[in-house]
Order: C-alpha cells, then sequence, then structure tokens
C-alpha cells in the first residue's frame, strides 16, 4: 500500500542549474580589460563610449566574454555584447546571441539561443535575465535544463531559480524525466535546503521499473515529496495505482523510513490480487507491524467468484501473513454490520482468522442464514 513516489529521482539536476548562473556576472573590477584578438576599437570620450569590433576578446568585473562587436559605455557601466556572444569563467560557459549588462544595477538580460553549461548540466532558452543583487535567473518563454551524462531533463514555460535561498519555482506546463520518473505537473517548487519538490495544481506522476515499464502512476492536485527520505504527502483526488493496488484519498502521507501509511478523507483501496479491499475516512498502515487500521464509515470487502462478503464498523482492524502479505486476521469493533448473498448479521466485535476459517462474533450476535432449500 505505499503511495509515495518511491524513487529518488535526482533532483539535484534543478539544483545544479543554479550553479551555472551563480559563478557568472559576480561583481569584482569596474574596468574593461580588452583581451588580444579584438581587431578595432572605437573611443567616444565626450560620451564615455567604447565600440568593440571583429572577434572581440575582453574582461570586464571578473568575467572573460567572447563576441563579434559590443559597446561599453564607462561611466555608466553598461555592456552590450552582440554575435555568438560566450562569457567563460570557473569552467562555466554562456552562450547567447545578444547581452546587456548593467554593472550598477547588476542585472544582466540575454536574447537568442542562450545556452548555460558546465561539464554536467546546460540550460537551454530563447531569453532570460540575471540579478545578481537579488540573485535570482528567470526565464519566461520556455527552458530546459538538462543533465548531460545522463538522460534526466526538466522543462517549462517560466523559471524562476534563486541563488541565495536555495529555492526554484517552475510552472506552465512543467515536466521532469528520467529513466525512473515521469513528473507531469502546471507549478513545481523545490527547497534545497529542505530537498523537498512541491507540487501545485494537477500533477501525474508515472514511476517505472527496471525494465522501464510503469510500475506506479501516482495523481494529485497538491502535495509534496522529500528526495533524500522519500516521504511524501498527496493532496486533493490523490490516487496511486500500482500494477495490482489501488489507493485513493483526499490525503494520502507515506513515510517509508518508519514503514508508516496514512489516508484521510474519502479512502479506497482495493488489491486485484487479493480480491479484497476497503473504504473509510481515515487509514493508518504500520508496514512492520504488518498491520493495517480503518476508522470512521469503515467498509471491508472480500470478493470471491460466487460473491462478496462485507464487513462494516465503527474501526477495523486487518493483519496481513508477513511472508506472503496476504490477509491473516480481522477484527471489527462496534456496531458490526456483515452480509453475503447467504449470510448476514450483526454484533458489537467481530474476529475472523483466515487459517482457521473461524469467524468468533461478541456481544449480542444475530445471525440470518438463507434456506438453501427454498
Amino acid at each position: 500500500m505505499k503511495h509515495s513516489v518511491q524513487n529518488r529521482f535526482q533532483i539535484a539536476l534543478l539544483w545544479s542549474a543554479i550553479f551555472l548562473f551563480n559563478n557568472l556576472l559576480i561583481a569584482q573590477k569596474d574596468d574593461l580589460e580588452l583581451l588580444p584578438g579584438s581587431e578595432k576599437f572605437v573611443y567616444d570620450e565626450a560620451s564615455g563610449k567604447h565600440r568593440l569590433l571583429g572577434t572581440v576578446n575582453f574582461k570586464y568585473q571578473g568575467n572573460t566574454m567572447y563576441c563579434d562587436s559590443a559597446i561599453y559605455w564607462e561611466k555608466r557601466k553598461e555592456v552590450i555584447a552582440y554575435g555568438k556572444v560566450h562569457i567563460l569563467k570557473d569552467g562555466v560557459n554562456l552562450f547567447c546571441d545578444s547581452l546587456y549588462y548593467n554593472g550598477n544595477t547588476k542585472l544582466a538580460r540575454m536574447w537568442g539561443n542562450v545556452r548555460i553549461r558546465d561539464n554536467e548540466y546546460k540550460l537551454l532558452t530563447d531569453s532570460m535575465e540575471y540579478d545578481t543583487q537579488k540573485d535570482v535567473g528567470i526565464y519566461r518563454n520556455g527552458g530546459k535544463i538538462e543533465r548531460i551524462t545522463d538522460n534526466e531533463m526538466l522543462i517549462s514555460k517560466v523559471g524562476y531559480i534563486y541563488t541565495k535561498s536555495k529555492n526554484m519555482f517552475y510552472s506552465g506546463n512543467v515536466k521532469y524525466y528520467s529513466k525512473k520518473l515521469n513528473i507531469s505537473t502546471d507549478t513545481l517548487r523545490y527547497d534545497y535546503k529542505k530537498n523537498t519538490t512541491y507540487f501545485y495544481g494537477p500533477t501525474d506522476i508515472l514511476k517505472f521499473d527496471d525494465s522501464s515499464k510503469v510500475e506506479v502512476k501516482i495523481y494529485c492536485e497538491k502535495g509534496w515529496y522529500q528526495t533524500t527520505t522519500d516521504e511524501a504527502q498527496l493532496e486533493k483526488k490523490a490516487t496511486v495505482k500500482g500494477k495490482s493496488k489501488y489507493l485513493a484519498g483526499d490525503l494520502l502521507y507515506y513515510d517509508p523510513k518508519k514503514g508508516i501509511s496514512k489516508g484521510r478523507g474519502n479512502v479506497e483501496f482495493f488489491d486485484t490480487i487479493q480480491q479484497a479491499g476497503f473504504q473509510s475516512n481515515y487509514f493508518l498502515g504500520k508496514e512492520k507491524e504488518n498491520l493495517y487500521f480503518v476508522t470512521d464509515k469503515a467498509l471491508l470487502k472480500k470478493v470471491s467468484q460466487k460473491d462478496t462478503f462485507y464487513v462494516h464498523a465503527d474501526s477495523i482492524y486487518i493483519y496481513t501473513d508477513s511472508l506472503t502479505n496476504k490477509l491473516d486476521q480481522i477484527n471489527a469493533y462496534h456496531n458490526v454490520q456483515f452480509f453475503k448473498k447467504d449470510i448476514q448479521g450483526k454484533c458489537d466485535s467481530l474476529t475472523y482468522v483466515k487459517s482457521d476459517s473461524l469467524m468468533q462474533l461478541f456481544y449480542d450476535p444475530i445471525v440470518w442464514v438463507k434456506n438453501k432449500s427454498n
């Protein structure tokens, strides 16, 4: 009955992209240093405008820049670079068609085929801006983050990457792909300090097995996932569909280290292999104890070829076999009612042990059995 994502997808993909911004365009020296290779240099003393033409190479505020041409206003501390712009610093490369940088406001804008990459990750977008004072990089016209050494990728319409708080926001048809996991959502936030991903809006999650077949399908409209512990919470129309199991509820929670799972509000579970399931408004699973507890309008059902057996009660305890994980014992308490085609009854408490095929009724039991001769 595990209903978390249960797969530590490489969320470092999202965080590592921050370093692609963080080492670029950091203010150091204000002077522009022209490097060998530039073909033409024109200076307008009145306006303080420098114009560099033809295979331009220069350093500005600690960043090495290459481009076809550039304009530099010394007094305004502004740089505009055109044509095959390339910025290099500490192993991080930025490419674009044109760039504007204001040394006073520490704001950079890049246009046209923007690419930022190091040896492991790359970010691709049409245009973006980076505010070094607020430490935030923003793209608004679609972006893609890829891990070069693997098949990991995240795409979205809008992306905000905060380097100080280590938070990332992605919105607008957000999709994450890897060998083990696919995520599609409207809005995604990642808190690096907490190693937690937050989902806002309709979210579909597919988890794949080692043979690349879908193992689990998950849906929710709000939730979070802790990437280091696999702890997860799914809210609003949450559903988890495995190969043989289905779990749904208004809120589903799972902590794999403690082996605890919970569900609240319209909880429904069914196992197609065991042909058994339950409904309730509250569910608690303790996997280490092979125990599942349902309460608040609890209903247990066991389907057979000929009939379905139902048990209603205020609370129901379900015990499973530690080896087979199959139903082993049922304890139902208070206002118990049970029925199938040929038998029905009620009592205060009920115990059923599968190995003995024995059902015991306690406190004012009443049983009705259908006369098979009629």
